[in-house]
């Protein structure tokens, strides 16, 4: 329907304007109905979104897609409990829909249910393996289970199916780095290290006016790290190709940023202590 077509292009106003005079040729017509409530949910007007839903509903209460709208109106209003029972019933009625099955799978996530989130993923992809969105949240989902083996693989599906999107490339990066580069944890480690001594040093430099340059060169030497971890990746093959032009240059003006403070603040701080 064009009113959707609009809706998916972000031109709310053109939606808006075509599905308000559909509703006037057909109020009781289910599918524009449907079409409505869709188009107010991308918009985020939950309170239209549901007032729709609810004359749907009574319409067509064993239309999957239906129930379906519901789960997305309850993610949006984060009742993830009640998103996860209109979302497992829209697979009973439709057990085909691997979107059904995503969002059933995405409120399991939001409740921590990630054992049954995985498996319902898994049918999903089942169901449709050519869908870019199922391999990213179930790469998300391995990842931040821990598991970067799956998480790569599944990303790495993802951008081959939707080269184009930079938050999949972004968390791919993420997932090669833990999955294949030791020293990368290890940098990470001391980023994570940076961050509790360098604010313990910080705070002791209200006391003490020595201190304060010893916690510029902890975090700074943990920022050249992570802008070295990002420069090693640049030259890896897997990886390169997804990092684009303006995080290259922003890389290198970090990195050489970031030497030149250590360097003078290391000089600041051997002067200073030479001195004592």
């Amino acid at each position: 329907m064009l009113a959707v077509t609009f809706a998916e292009l972000k031109q709310f106003e053109l939606a808006n304007q075509v599905i308000t005079r559909a509703l006037s040729l057909d109020p009781n017509f289910a599918h524009t109905i449907e079409n409505c409530a869709f188009i107010y949910l991308s918009q985020g007007n939950l309170l239209e979104a549901a007032k729709h839903l609810d004359n749907l509903i009574t319409l067509a209460p064993q239309d999957y897609y239906v129930h379906l709208l519901f789960a997305v109106l309850e993610e949006q209003r984060q009742n993830y409990l009640k998103m996860r029972d209109y979302a497992y019933k829209a697979t009973k009625l439709n057990p085909t829909s691997a979107e059904a099955l995503e969002y059933y799978a995405k409120a399991q996530i939001y409740l921590d249910q990630t054992e049954d989130a995985r498996e319902i993923l898994q049918a999903a992809l089942a169901l449709n393996p050519e869908d870019s969105r199922l391999h990213r949240i179930f790469g998300q989902l391995s990842y931040e289970s821990g598991d970067p083996e799956k998480a790569y693989h599944s990303l790495k599906e993802a951008l081959r199916l939707n080269p184009h999107n930079l938050s999949d490339a972004e968390l791919f990066i993420e997932a090669l780095k833990a999955r294949k580069n030791i020293v990368y944890g290890a940098i990470s480690d001391m980023l994570l290290y940076q961050r509790g001594k360098g604010q313990q040093l910080v705070q002791e430099a209200l006391s003490t006016p020595f201190t304060f340059l010893p916690a510029l060169v902890v975090i700074l030497f943990a920022n050249i790290l992570k802008e070295l971890a990002t420069l090693i990746f640049r030259f890896d093959k897997n990886v390169a190709r997804y990092i684009s032009p303006e995080i290259k240059r922003a890389n290198s003006r970090n990195l050489l940023g970031f030497l030149l403070l250590f360097a003078c603040l290391f000089i600041s701080l051997k002067f200073i202590l030479s001195g004592q």
